[in-house]
Order: structure tokens, then C-alpha cells, then sequence
């Protein structure tokens, strides 16, 4: 195998590689994303629901 060739070859691997890990770590960051805007909607929903009950009868 000639040099340009050996070069090509090393190109193309670094290339996967590098795209490898940025797909990878974009898919993490998705989940988390997701994980933490679930977790976020959760807790505003325990928080309005406490915090309904807590409002005092309105004196008409």
C-alpha cells in the first residue's frame, strides 16, 4: 500500500471516528434535554397543584 493510500485510509477513519462521538454526543444531549424538560413540567404541575390548594376561598 503506497502512502497516499495509507493517508486516504487514515482520513476516512478519523473522519468516522470524529463523526462517531458528534452523533453520539448530540443523542446524548437530546435525552437529557427531554429527561430535563419532563422532570421540569412534572415539578411546575406538583407546584400548581399544591399551590391550588393552598388558595383561600374567595370572599364574594
Amino acid at each position: 500500500m503506497d502512502t497516499g493510500s495509507f493517508k486516504a485510509l487514515e482520513l476516512l477513519v478519523i473522519v468516522g471516528v470524529v463523526g462517531y462521538f458528534y452523533i453520539n454526543q448530540r443523542n446524548n444531549l437530546r435525552r437529557l434535554k427531554e429527561e430535563r424538560e419532563k422532570k421540569q413540567a412534572t415539578e411546575a404541575n406538583e407546584a400548581n397543584a399544591t399551590n391550588a390548594d393552598k388558595t383561600p376561598p374567595a370572599n364574594d
